[in-house]
């Protein structure tokens, strides 16, 4: 029985690209444990254990996280056998995606050349990341549950394997090209621009670099180039879900578009869908900053602006409430309002409900009564009226044209 279920167990892990190998006791120093790690790190190192993944410390449990000294996650579960000691081993693997500030602290941190970094890079990008990583430390508690029935002392032992790397022997690593060189300064080039396009929300110019982004030139480092194209996305979300952060954008903003991404990525299915993923997160985090940025404005006015994006469907809401949250003179705070951003604050705020409406018309099927509701205004007619007076339209013509263009398509 218990050989279906680890079989199961195999399959639930390939689907994510995530090693698994079966030991038995006595066990052998093994440089494929860690995909290869150590061996390329320690090629030259006189001694053969600093090459290899080391298995014995930890089979005294019978199930055992392991996070060693490069932040890698594996899993070491005892499964019954007769004849010997028998363990199944899953990772490597990251619970985060790796930016390159994160690596060159890494590399740092265990005094690693700057020569190896090109490696460092390609090994962590290729790694499977599992996010959120409850599922699968349920699985395995789960499954040494069901392998030990009559055992009481199951647990999940945490540990931190290995003691401090020691000081890095230098092998005969080539050093960077020329060609390596001008690549490397041209991608870091590429990316600096991209950052500060994002962050000063220029929609045109990110429309240009987005039309020249594509996937298929993403190097493969691992046996599944999917997982390959997945991590460049997860990475380029990261980068600028940080620029838009730079640019001023609430967290809560970047929150919600980050996960929004994340989960974009991981359903992709066809390269066609992660190229058009790739074209389309700077584009968004540029967006987000032209729409919800207070970057350049005074503090007051920012805490302003976003108690407006957060309560914009608030029937209540107007100057003198948002003068009583903030503690300020509703005059002084309507003058800097107008003075700061060129419009009234009352005009701010229907322009952030009409942009909302806009927005419930376009997704869902809400009636208008509701969106009126959702949008802070019970008053139907006058909700009419202030859309009207927004988008030339009223929100049921709006509507209208939207079904026409659906049933077109």
């Amino acid at each position: 029985m218990y050989r279906q279920l680890l079989e199961f167990t195999i399959a639930t892990l390939n689907e994510i690209r995530l090693s698994s190998r079966f030991l038995k006791d006595p066990f052998l120093p093994d440089t494929e444990y860690d995909l290869g790690l150590r061996n390329t790190l320690f090629a030259h190192s006189e001694d053969p254990a600093q090459t290899c993944f080391q298995i014995s410390p930890y089979t005294s449990h019978y199930l055992c996280r392991i996070t060693d000294i490069y932040h890698c996650e594996y899993f070491l579960l005892k499964i019954p056998d007769l004849t010997s000691d028998t363990f199944f081993l899953a990772g490597p693997f990251l619970n985060h995606a790796f930016s390159t500030t994160d690596l060159y602290e890494l590399c740092d941190h265990l005094r690693l050349p700057k020569t190896i970094f090109g490696f460092i890079q390609q090994y962590y990008t290729a790694l499977p990341i599992v996010s959120d990583d409850r599922w699968i430390e349920g699985m395995f508690c789960s499954l040494v549950q069901t392998l030990w029935p009559d055992r009481e002392d199951l647990c999940l032992y945490r540990c931190q394997a290995e003691p401090p790397a020691c000081p890095f022997a230098p092998a005969d690593i080539p050093a960077p090209t020329e060609n390596t060189i001008a690549y490397l300064e041209q991608k870091y080039a590429s990316e600096e621009s991209l950052i500060r396009t994002i962050r000063q929300g220029r929609l045109e110019e990110i429309d240009r670099i987005c039309s020249r982004l594509d996937l298929t030139t993403v190097r493969q480092h691992f046996p599944d180039s999917v997982r390959d194209q997945k991590n460049c996305l997860i990475v380029l979300n990261t980068i600028c879900k940080k620029a838009a952060q730079y640019g001023g954008v609430h967290p809560v903003y970047l929150d919600d578009l980050f996960q929004k991404t994340a989960f974009s990525i991981e359903s992709a299915v066809s390269l066609k869908d992660r190229n058009l993923i790739f074209r389309q997160i700077p584009r968004r985090y540029c967006m987000l900053v032209r729409s919800h940025s207070t970057a350049g404005y005074s503090s007051l006015i920012s805490h302003a602006i976003s108690y407006i994006d957060f309560h914009f469907d608030d029937e209540d809401l107007s100057l003198k409430q948002i003068a009583s949250v903030l503690a300020v003179n509703k005059s002084y705070l309507s003058t800097l309002f107008r003075q700061e951003t060129g419009s009234t604050l009352t005009a701010h705020i229907t322009r952030i409900r009409m942009e909302n409406a806009v927005y419930l018309l376009n997704t869902s099927t809400l009636s208008l009564q509701e969106i009126a509701n959702f949008c802070g205004i019970s008053d139907l007619n006058y909700f009419i009226r202030l859309f009207k007076k927004h988008t030339g339209r009223t929100p049921g013509k709006y509507r209208e044209t939207i079904l026409r263009k659906n049933r077109e398509l």
